[in-house]
């Protein structure tokens, strides 16, 4: 059985193999907790290892279950020998079986006969996204087996499609021990990828503070800026991560020479370090407008839960009719990003992980394929006001 091709042969798929999808997701996992105790289970995985068109189909699934709804459509424009890129060598790597990767890599013949005659591919082989294998470790935080590959021959320094590095992936997935290995296996740390992004931009989106710490010491620069001017610490305050917005703007005051850092590290508070900052730095527009959104998501939902903030109880309870501590399960429109009143829309043919308010909902059918009818209410937490009330 090969991949499909298009999504109605992948729906009538999964409706005759119900736990497919849940077996492309666990089988590595299977695999390796009964590994060759178990003769049946060693000989499935050497018969899927040995053929193409199953891994195709497995590989295809797991694009499916990886991507949004709706980026789905360039994955069934990828043929059989795309998705047969992604060798054994790549499969293996991805489910952490490196016993069966350290026999692979330390001996010319297997003397295993069911491993035999199998096409592994090499460790320069690369999948429909130009990953190779180690790629595909580092991402998943596999620390054995991106040593085995390093040692036998792996580049750290090669880029896949969109300019990422091994050293990308590990720092985004907030692998610190694999960042270690890569850097002190002179992987580029200050490598670029296809829009400005450094390591250290990958590992403060991510909010990976010992990353962040392993690459600055390891010489990463911390001005370097994307296409579109922002640095690693923009990532960070765009986010409210605290303790990376700590390391990263005192690390930058003090290599300008500046008497101090931001802000007192024993007085962990967003707000204080955005209030320095944004005296440190003036002329940074990003900053300032952080801060503005800090101060608003805290009157609006920190203080309000904590301190029961008179202003936000009467909102509640004039508009609302509701006690404040339903604040903590506040519902937002994924269109609109608002908060959902009356009713949220979800539709009943097939399971959208969205929510969308009555106002959005006609606009995010226009990008979906069932029809109105397939829609279905379900009461929010919050109910609209009297004047407001559904129809």
């Amino acid at each position: 059985m090969g991949p499909c091709v298009n999504e109605n042969d992948y729906k009538q798929r999964r409706e005759d193999y119900q736990f497919g999808e849940y077996a492309v997701s666990y089988w590595g996992s299977y695999t390796k907790d009964r590994g060759e105790r178990d003769s049946d289970v060693w000989g499935m995985l050497c018969k899927f290892l040995r053929s193409p068109r199953k891994r195709a189909a497995v590989r295809q699934i797991q694009l499916v279950l990886g991507s949004p709804q709706q980026a789905t459509e360039n994955i069934w424009q990828l043929g059989e020998d795309d998705l047969n890129a992604w060798t054994p060598l790549h499969a293996l790597a991805h489910e952490r079986l490196d016993i069966i990767y350290e026999r692979i890599m330390t001996s010319q013949n297997i003397t295993d006969e069911r491993l035999q005659n199998i096409e592994f591919g090499t460790l320069h082989s690369r999948d429909e996204r130009g990953c190779q294998p180690l790629d595909v470790a580092s991402v998943q935080g596999h620390l054995t087996i991106v040593r085995l590959i390093i040692e036998n021959g792996g580049d750290v320094c090669t880029k896949d499609n969109l300019g990422w590095t091994a050293l990308h992936k590990a720092a985004g997935g907030g692998h610190v021990e694999v960042v270690s290995v890569l850097i002190h296996n002179d992987a580029e740390i200050n490598a670029k990828d296809n829009y400005g992004w450094t390591a250290l931009h990958n590992a403060a989106w991510g909010g990976h503070v010992e990353v962040v710490n392993v690459l600055i010491g390891n010489d990463a620069e911390i001005n370097a800026k994307d296409d579109f001017g922002w640095t690693a610490l923009h990532t960070a305050v765009w986010h409210g991560y605290v303790e990376v917005i700590f390391l990263l703007s005192n690390t930058l005051v003090m290599s300008q020479g500046a008497n101090g850092g931001v802000v007192d590290d024993g007085c962990p508070d967003v707000i204080k370090s955005l209030k320095s900052m944004t005296t440190k730095f003036p002329e940074d527009h990003l900053i300032s407008a952080a801060l503005g959104n800090e101060f608003h998501r805290r009157k609006m939902y920190s203080e309000a839960v904590n301190s029961y903030d008179a202003s936000v109880r009467k909102l509640v309870g004039t508009r609302a009719g509701i006690d404040i501590e339903c604040l903590e399960s506040l519902l937002f429109c994924d269109e609109c990003r608002q908060l959902i009143r009356g009713y949220r829309y979800k539709c009943k043919s097939c399971h959208w992980n969205t929510d969308y308010c009555r106002k959005c909902t006609q606009n995010a059918l226009e990008h979906h394929e069932h029809p109105v009818e397939d829609l279905f209410m379900i009461p929010s937490q919050w109910p609209l006001p009297p004047h407001e009330e559904e129809a």
